[in-house]
């Protein structure tokens, strides 16, 4: 432990559900289940409609109410999001792999579904150069959910009720 270095405590964080948009306007959902994985669904963007459930993360608190995530996908993409419940912003880093940006169509499904597909076609490639956002996004709507409930996302974006995404608290 480095002398400096915050408390592991994740309590605040394990349970939360966010709805939260890049200053670009993609929208995206995100729900912390436990301390080691989350769900989460895309609304807009280049790979918009793509969601996935139990998907494996790295999870530390940075101390001052922030924390930070970070996961790699079956796609070949990577994701980084530091996040501060308190302000309502969060700051995100990820690179989608090159196949999925030019065949977003094998990606924008329920991931957990079509694993067997998605890693054919990251094996295919290519991985490289990914397609990178660097960018804040304000958290829009904010719950606590509780620990592992599958009834947080749990289908396709199609299929939420009208005005799910405008929700506001």
């Amino acid at each position: 432990m480095v002398k400096t270095q915050p408390q592991g405590d994740l309590s605040e964080f394990v349970g939360k559900h966010i709805i939260y948009t890049y200053a670009n306007g993609w929208q995206y959902e995100y729900y912390f289940r436990n301390e080691n994985c989350g769900d989460y669904r895309i609304h807009n963007g280049v790979v918009g409609k793509r969601w996935t459930t139990v998907q494996r993360y790295m999870p530390v608190n940075l101390g001052h109410g922030i924390y930070k995530v970070a996961w790699t996908e079956p796609t070949g993409s990577v994701v980084s999001l530091d996040i501060n419940f308190k302000e309502r912003w969060l700051h995100g880093f990820f690179g989608l792999a090159q196949w999925l940006v030019k065949s977003p169509e094998v990606g924008t499904v329920h991931q957990n579904a079509h694993l067997k597909n998605i890693r054919e076609h990251r094996d295919k490639g290519p991985l490289y150069p990914l397609l990178v956002n660097f960018d804040f996004a304000e958290i829009t709507y904010l719950e606590d959910r509780g620990i592992d409930n599958d009834d947080v996302i749990n289908c396709e974006v199609d299929e939420l009720p009208d005005g799910y995404w405008d929700r506001r608290n």
